[in-house]
């Protein structure tokens, strides 16, 4: 479970505990609020819940490796660049990778999508030594897959928007299945904003994912980029 949530579970749950066994005693003129609660031995162990519920929803995760996936859009991409290297400089990963390759509609000043990330993050003072390429792929199925080779780790932070996320951990659970990801890796979602084009783009794309992977990851490897071609034009056209 998510370390943030846990902690705000253990923080709500501290709170009904402390209200209820302060409400317990009641006089005639007055509410003893903590009176009762504070002479017992319970409420020991809930400060303790208390302060490891504050404890983690403020502790930050630790990553390994952060992955920052392209767009044909280039403005995206760079919104998408600019979260990741603010996530790279709050969690501390030792690589933070760039996916995307020369997908269709791509602006022609671009080698790939890869390639926008990369200069971004570049701006944004993140060091070469820190930024791993990965530009041959043409779908988000194969920005997992390509990308998750040249990741060694097991927390891994993963920058997009939120229905794309979406998408992006249906992907991943389908691989951990079929062996292609460790069933141990962690993911972290790290999201950018959206607008209505990106949501309608995610959900036609969700969809096709379901579809492409109901007999498994290696049936759905072959070149499918018509329908992502098909997309994109719509999206370009009315976001």
């Amino acid at each position: 479970m998510n370390k943030k949530l846990l902690g705000q579970i253990l923080f709500l749950l501290s709170i009904i505990i402390i209200s209820l066994s302060g409400f317990k005693t009641i006089t005639g003129n007055s509410i003893n609020v903590f009176g009762v609660f504070l002479e017992t031995n319970f409420s020991f162990i809930i400060i303790i819940f208390f302060i490891i519920s504050l404890f983690l929803m403020v502790s930050k995760t630790k990553l390994d490796a952060i992955l920052v996936l392209g767009s044909v859009q280039t403005k995206k991409s760079q919104r998408r660049a600019d979260k990741g290297a603010e996530a790279f400089k709050e969690y501390h990963p030792s690589v933070i990778i760039a996916s995307g390759g020369n997908t269709p509609r791509l602006n022609p000043k671009y080698k790939h999508e890869a390639e926008i990330i990369y200069r971004e993050l570049r701006k944004k003072g993140i060091k070469p030594k820190n930024i791993h390429i990965e530009s041959s792929s043409q779908n988000t199925l194969e920005n997992i897959l390509n990308s998750f080779k040249k990741i060694n780790g097991k927390k891994v932070g993963i920058v997009s928007s939120p229905s794309q996320l979406k998408r992006i951990n249906y992907i991943i659970n389908k691989a951990k299945e079929e062996g292609y990801i460790e069933k141990d890796v962690e993911i972290e979602n790290i999201e950018t904003e959206e607008g209505l084009g990106d949501k309608i783009y995610e959900s036609l794309g969700g969809i096709f994912d379901k579809y492409n992977l109901r007999k498994g990851i290696d049936e759905a490897l072959p070149d499918k980029r018509g329908f992502k071609r098909i997309i994109n034009y719509f999206v370009k056209k009315f976001s």
